[in-house]
């Protein structure tokens, strides 16, 4: 056995206490390691052992004097040396007892409003005392008391630093101090208030912690300042609760989508699509929130953007602050994407993400592709930059405002006006069109112009084809009936300007033939018939006229149309959508194709938008720079009261052959008869060879027997009326309807009938006059009011009417003015368009001549006739 003592001490190393052990022998002879083990008993040579190892992780001496060993090491070095029995401190003997630990608590003392006594105490059974009167403290891991000569360790859950502090003896706290005092010791250390009078009651301030990551379960705690927080569930009965106030926080928590429900340690659940929303009316009224990592959650408070802009794309950065804190807009979409409600701020903070609100602010960035640098918008998705505007907390630079505010509208980079190509005035509408046309051309984009039908939509698409360069000639596609149409008004606005109508048996059969020209004008019919040749070209731009013509993207004429080779492709129509929204994606997928993504999910976003708004807000938002629409009431105040337009209509090939083989036969016959008898004999023959060959310009069944087509294959008007007819129903207006022949008038209401339009019906043998024309006045439901010239020209009041279609031309132009101010009359409010509809390359059109010049034979005839 050993003559060795151990002399404990601490010293204190960067701000821990480690313990200090001296080894003297009773003979002072030099204590190497290898003696003292060699002398030692089995349970001294643990205790040695271990003093041999601890010196040897600092020292290489040979002696074994003095040891220190490692705060986490010291208490089991103290319970190994207790075996000895030879154990000291400050030279009295002391016991080191390792089966029983101290208790450890404060007690707090409000001295007044503003401060609290904090004292540090020791407890072993029903004895206790204040920890700073004790022999000997060491805050360890685990800490120590030494107490009437025996060493106890404090219960190991108890901080080093709570039994540090108590060391220091009582500690008055006050404001800061003593609040993060109470928050850092909830849950770690109790707490016993010595004092309770009801003078001092604090009103407690709720606060919720979360119990998992998703934020559905949770507590409810209220924080009473210096006494403490304490759980809305725990019953213990304090003198300083309020409970009535406690109750009534918890009701106002309840008022959200929370509810009681225990569930292992959580009191408080709310459903996952609710949470958001009730975190956020919580924070909005003042509460704290904790989640479940003890971080405080944060709601969003306003969010700071810029975006740079390349040919290709847009890509958006856009910083979100919360508080003090800030992240990018990226990880907000990623978290939003991943359906997540938190987003990490800091170790000691999380971003609350608000779905519902996100969804509205910056949900439409979310489809788009996000990378390390940003949002990337593809180009023809600027439309969605606009809604940013409107956010009331967005910070955003004022040039950058400007850009965007310029691009929503449209703007070129400069105010521009039609060159002097054009021949022709621009009300101001459609200088704004103009406008529109030449942005989309800056920025090669395709775009819908989709005015109502009169005002104007083929003028403004000459006048921005007087600006283009034609390095690559432009095509134009229309239906069959209107192609004679668009080459007059090309040639009328545009006159230097060369057209190639490409139809009949002569047109070109090769992609170097068509490179060559400047304006190529075709029909839909022939663009699907040369479709491989015409979709050979490189186009500068493309135009399909009534592009409804396309709604059916599985039609042949469709992938036709989707296959053209162009810089910049325009839709011309009135009516965009005929029967249901799936008619836009057809047209858009020919405009900009990407745009609307794929057919699927279109048509999903179609049927969600019949739930939810913000889907069909979603699609205003992407097609809404790239379709210019204004209806007449818009441009009121830019129209004149009447317009008046000719529509000048080429004969489909039957109806030509027919219409020939009468001429032909006319003229045999007849002007035999005049040469040898004079004009003035044979006056009513040939007044009834021009009324046969004014019939057949209207519909060859006027004059013939019906054949087996269908009636608006053999008539191009009967067609380009009955189309019309369709986009002013579409419109929900109203349109009278004149011809001079009642068969006429039959014919279009056998068409009306099958198509389910509502319509009335005026001629001579109408009786009751006052009721049709109340009912056309007076009932939104019907559209169309079929009128013969001579029983409806004169007497009538209808301004409900929008529209005049006068189907065939009369001689006299008073008459037909007479018709249309049935309609353009007092009490009518905004503008009426009257439309003419001719025939081309025939009578009809010689009697506009003859009208215009007053010189004809015809009415020479007619005014001797009055005469």
């Amino acid at each position: 056995m050993s003559d060795l003592t151990y002399h404990l001490g601490t010293e204190n190393k960067n701000h821990k206490y480690y313990l200090s052990v001296c080894l003297v022998s009773a003979s002072k002879k030099t204590l190497t390691k290898d003696s003292l083990l060699s002398a030692a008993s089995a349970s001294e040579k643990n205790a040695l052992e271990f003093l041999i190892k601890e010196q040897n992780r600092t020292s290489n001496k040979a002696n074994l004097d003095c040891v220190h060993v490692a705060p986490e090491r010291a208490f089991h070095a103290l319970k190994l040396l207790g075996a000895t029995g030879r154990v000291f401190f400050q030279g009295k003997k002391v016991v080191i007892d390792p089966f029983t630990s101290f208790d450890f608590y404060f007690e707090a003392d409000r001295q007044n409003p503003e401060n609290v006594l904090v004292k540090g105490f020791w407890k072993l059974g029903n004895q206790k005392g204040a920890l700073h009167e004790c022999e000997w403290v060491v805050p360890a891991d685990p800490s120590w008391i030494l107490k009437d000569g025996i060493i106890r360790s404090i219960k190991e859950e108890v901080s080093s630093r709570w039994i540090g502090l108590a060391v220091l003896g009582p500690q008055f706290l006050k404001g800061p101090e003593l609040a993060q005092f109470l928050s850092q010791t909830q849950d770690e250390i109790q707490i016993d208030w010595k004092s309770g009078d009801a003078s001092l009651t604090l009103e407690p301030i709720p606060f919720l912690t979360l119990s998992c990551r998703h934020g559905g379960f949770a507590d409810l705690w209220f924080d009473y300042g210096a006494y403490g927080k304490i759980a809305a569930h725990d019953s213990a009965s304090m003198p300083w609760r309020d409970l009535a106030a406690e109750k009534g926080w918890e009701k106002d928590l309840l008022e959200t989508d929370f509810v009681k429900k225990s569930v292992e340690r959580s009191h408080y659940y709310c459903p996952l699509d609710k949470v958001a929303k009730s975190l956020t009316f919580l924070l909005e009224v003042g509460w704290t929130i904790i989640d479940a990592r003890g971080r405080k959650v944060l709601r969003q408070k306003s969010a700071e953007l810029d975006a740079q802009f390349s040919e290709e794309k847009i890509a958006i950065h856009a910083k979100v602050y919360y508080e003090n804190h800030h992240v990018d807009l990226t990880a907000l979409v990623g978290a939003f994407n991943r359906q997540e409600h938190f987003v990490e701020l800091s170790p000691h903070a999380v971003a609350l993400l608000d779905r519902e609100n996100f969804s509205k602010e910056w949900g439409d960035f979310a489809e788009q592709e996000i990378t390390s640098e940003g949002i990337h918008l593809k180009k023809g998705r600027f439309g969605l930059l606009e809604q940013l505007l409107a956010q009331p907390n967005l910070l955003i630079r004022e040039d950058l405002k400007q850009k965007i505010v310029k691009m929503s509208r449209c703007e070129p980079a400069a105010p521009i006006d039609p060159s002097a190509f054009f021949q022709g005035t621009l009300f101001a509408y459609q200088k704004e069109g103009l406008q529109w046309l030449k942005y989309l051309e800056e920025g090669r984009f395709g775009g819908l112009l989709a005015d109502e039908m009169g005002l104007g939509k083929t003028v403004q698409v000459l006048a921005f084809f007087s600006l283009l360069s034609f390095q690559q000639p432009c095509l134009i596609v229309v239906p069959t009936s209107l192609l004679f149409n668009w080459e007059r008004e090309i040639k009328k606005f545009l006159p230097s300007f060369v057209v190639y109508s490409h139809q009949g048996k002569e047109r070109l059969q090769s992609k170097e033939e068509l490179q060559q020209k400047q304006i190529i004008l075709t029909s839909y019919a022939l663009l699907r018939i040369d479709a491989d040749i015409l979709q050979q070209v490189d186009y500068q731009v493309v135009v399909l006229d009534e592009g409804q013509t396309i709604k059916n993207p599985d039609s042949q004429i469709a992938h036709c149309c989707f296959r053209l080779q162009s810089q910049i492709r325009l839709v011309v129509t009135g009516t965009p959508i005929e029967n249901r929204l799936e008619d836009l994606w057809s047209i858009f997928h020919f405009l900009e194709p990407d745009l609307l993504g794929e057919r699927r999910q279109f048509q999903s976003e179609v049927l969600l938008s019949q739930m939810g708004n913000q889907y069909l807000e979603r699609i205003k938002k992407k097609i809404r720079p790239f379709l210019l629409r204004r209806k007449k009431e818009q441009v009121a105040l830019q129209l004149p009261p009447k317009i008046e337009q000719t529509v000048f209509v080429e004969m489909t090939q039957p109806q030509r052959d027919i219409y020939e083989r009468w001429l032909r036969n006319t003229k045999q016959g007849l002007l035999k008869k005049v040469s040898l008898d004079g004009a003035a004999s044979h006056r009513m023959e040939i007044l009834e060879a021009i009324l046969r060959l004014r019939q057949l310009c209207a519909h060859p069944w006027l004059v013939e027997e019906r054949q087996e087509e269908e009636s608006e294959l053999l008539s191009a008007k009967f067609d380009r009326v009955i189309s019309d007819l369709e986009e002013v129903v579409e419109e929900k207006r109203k349109v009278l309807v004149y011809s001079q022949f009642t068969k006429m008038l039959r014919l279009l209401e056998a068409a009306i009938q099958q198509r389910g339009w509502k319509y009335v019906y005026l001629d001579g043998s109408t009786v009751n006059r006052e009721e049709v024309v109340s009912r056309f006045q007076e009932d939104p439901q019907v559209s169309i009011f079929l009128i013969s010239l001579k029983a409806g020209g004169v007497g009538l009041n209808l301004t409900a009417a929008d529209y005049v279609f006068l189907y065939d031309p009369w001689w006299n132009e008073a008459v037909e003015r007479q018709a249309i101010d049935r309609a353009h009359r007092l009490g009518k409010n905004g503008a009426v368009i009257a439309r003419r509809y001719i025939t081309a390359l025939s009578i009809e059109e010689k009697i506009m001549r003859l009208k215009a010049h007053k010189t004809t034979l015809s009415d020479k005839l007619l005014e001797s006739g009055e005469g």
